[in-house]
């Protein structure tokens, strides 16, 4: 099957002109003070005319599929440069419920979610819209909050993938989500 080289391969094809969003966590982080090893590779990403979403439990941003070698090979470069420990890096469609399975180069770099428990999250999701009068897409940024925390008083939250399943519905990230349930848990 050969060598897996990901920064000198391309994902053209595999997503057409989708949008991919990755989403990373560097370490070692400290809560409220990120290291340099952090911020600058945050601010790399941003030279590219990237909006990084930053967060404390980790950072996403939304990119064309032609610049991703590019991107994240910068982004790991410049936190390793400054003292990273572990960089984690997630790449999904950032348009799609159901992910298709990627492939790159002969290797499946990406799977297909699960859906939720018998439609358990989906149900708790359509009476918060039902509550706000709105799909949780077209929300304002206020009232994706107010939806968070009504989705996690009535427990959407511990069932599995509802984080990712949340971010997908809302049109955000789980980066975004994780920072919405983290301001209610202060």
């Amino acid at each position: 099957m050969g060598g897996w080289t990901p920064w000198g391969a391309t994902l053209t094809g595999l997503y057409d002109d989708r949008v991919l969003r990755v989403d990373f966590t560097i370490e070692p982080f400290v809560a409220g003070s990120p290291g340099r090893h952090v911020t600058l590779a945050v601010e790399a990403v941003r030279r590219h005319g990237i909006e990084v979403d930053f967060g404390p439990f980790g950072s996403s941003f939304d990119i064309a599929p032609e610049s991703i070698h590019t991107v994240v090979s910068e982004l790991l470069h410049v936190a390793y440069s400054n003292g990273a420990t572990n960089v984690s890096v997630d790449v999904v469609g950032a348009d799609s419920h159901n992910e298709e399975p990627a492939a790159w180069e002969g290797v499946v770099i990406g799977g297909v979610r699960l859906p939720a428990l018998h439609g358990v999250l989906n149900q708790i999701i359509e009476s918060v819209e039902r509550e706000l009068g709105s799909s949780l897409k077209d929300l304002s940024r206020n009232d994706k909050q107010t939806a968070i925390r009504l989705l996690d008083e009535r427990g959407a939250f511990i069932l599995r993938r509802a984080v990712e399943d949340v971010a997908d519905a809302m049109g955000v990230s789980r980066i975004t989500v994780y920072n919405y349930l983290n301001a209610l848990h202060r």
